[in-house]
């Protein structure tokens, strides 16, 4: 018996020792398996992505270390066994990057490692006082056009939203709008990104949008076409069926989409300042070219000079900040420093909304520091009062991409002072919402409500 004992305990010892063995195998033949995508991948999870979200000042604040070293590895264990393709792993580190809660800390995947982003819906839209409404689409959508879009598949709007905000990194609900709405320019929807989010079915190629146009819903069976055919797509813009644009859009245009730029509205007597972005010549960053921009403080001088020779036809200065998303912040400061005497005899009215972010929220802060007669108006900014800036960028070698890291804490004084919640963004002393209607009949109802008060 003890004989017969030993030996089945032998062979079991054996076929443990070649079951262990096997498996051995298999994952080598896993490992071996991997694609050169994946492995790239690995090793800028592994390095200079783990190593730059590390380094990031305000990292932990939400998320601790240890939560975010242990999703960093989860991520690389299931790319290794379930040999996630380059979406999924675009996907897990945008979760990963949202739950850090810092919108300054970005990620920017490389061109050649985005496979699954090639199919869209190229719905194109701008979120109004009461929706998000359609104003660019494909001509075989063009019924939508000028509609609010209020579900996709059955699921409302707002739920839709929710859902975004597990993959887009922002602060506030504020900027949450701003992220659908920018990426619905950039690349329309995403069709995985609508699968991921459970939105479409997996494998689905049709997606079902509902709008409502003239107080009738309709729905519209929308296909993706692949984003490198956009350029054969013929397409229809809401700017086409409109007389005239808004004032801010107009002056927008009319300068070719210049940075900064002025002008002096003698019908309501104002000097009308719109502040773009916070770049000019002068400033250099690495991924932008401003050799072609003008100087901000020839100008911001050139504009002081017109006030002066023009002061009966000014009762007040207009500065537009709702869609500067940031640069330097000393362009600005410096330019109200030089001329503060002269500026403050007039009433200054700040224009804000949800794309102020970075410094453009800064210049918030330094008006109303050196004014007394600062007054907001529009909607809550992008960006939280309470946030870190000072932005560099760590290249993940291997895949091309990038992930820029936030090096401070920003400190507004003036705002935090005035501020009911440091983790909303800047909140306006009259709130004025750009209605669609407004849009289409040419009225810039933010700016108009400023220099009527």
């Amino acid at each position: 018996m003890k004989k017969n004992s030993r030996l089945s305990l032998l062979i079991i010892t054996v076929l443990i020792l070649c079951l262990l063995s096997s498996c051995g195998v298999k994952n080598n033949e896993k490992k071996q398996k991997l694609t050169e995508h994946q492995i790239a991948w690995i090793a800028d999870i592994d390095g200079p992505l783990r190593d730059g979200l590390a380094k990031a000042v305000g990292v932990n604040e939400y998320l601790s270390d240890e939560e975010r070293n242990a999703r960093l590895d989860t991520l690389i264990q299931r790319i290794e066994t379930e040999h996630l393709d380059d979406f999924e792993i675009i996907v897990a580190i945008q979760e990963l990057i949202s739950d850090i809660h810092i919108a300054h800390i970005q990620f920017f995947p490389g061109n050649e490692y985005k496979e699954g982003y090639e199919e869209i819906y190229c719905i194109i839209g701008e979120w109004f006082a009461d929706g998000f409404y359609i104003t660019n689409a494909t001509a075989d959508n063009k019924e939508c056009l000028g509609a609010r879009l209020v579900a996709i598949n059955g699921i409302d709007l707002e739920e839709i939203l929710n859902r975004y905000d597990k993959i887009y990194v922002n602060e506030t609900r504020s900027w949450l709008k701003y992220k659908f709405e920018y990426e619905s320019w950039r690349t329309g929807f995403v069709q995985r990104e609508l699968e991921y989010l459970g939105i479409v079915e997996i494998g689905d190629k049709e997606a079902i949008f509902t709008f409502e146009k003239d107080g009738e819903r309709f729905e519209e069976n929308v296909k993706p076409f692949k984003i490198d055919e956009i350029q054969y797509q013929e397409f229809v813009s809401i700017d086409e069926q409109i007389e005239a644009l808004p004032y801010g859009e107009a002056i927008y245009i009319n300068n070719e989409q210049a940075p900064f730029c002025y002008e002096i509205d003698k019908e309501n007597k104002a000097m009308y300042f719109q502040y773009n972005e916070c770049m000019d010549v002068t400033v250099k960053v690495d991924d932008k070219d401003t050799s072609n921009y003008p100087n901000f403080a020839e100008t911001f001088d050139s504009m002081i000079e017109e006030m002066k020779a023009n002061e009966t036809d000014i009762d007040c200065l207009v500065i537009d900040l709702r869609n500067n998303g940031g640069g330097s912040e000393q362009l600005l400061n410096n330019a109200l420093e030089k001329h503060r005497e002269f500026i403050k005899k007039y009433p200054i009215k700040v224009l804000i909304g949800k794309a102020v972010f970075s410094s453009g929220q800064d210049a918030i802060d330094m008006l109303l520091h050196m004014f007394d007669d600062v007054t907001l108006y529009g909607e809550e900014t992008g960006q939280a009062i309470h946030n870190y800036t000072f932005i560099t960028g760590v290249k993940l070698e291997k895949t091309g991409g990038n992930i820029y890291i936030t090096q401070q804490k920003d400190y507004c004084y003036e705002i935090h002072k005035r501020a009911e919640d440091i983790h909303a963004g800047v909140m306006p002393d009259v709130e004025v919402l750009q209605t669609f209607e407004g849009y289409i009949n040419g009225v810039d109802e933010v700016y108009l409500r400023a220099v009527a008060e």
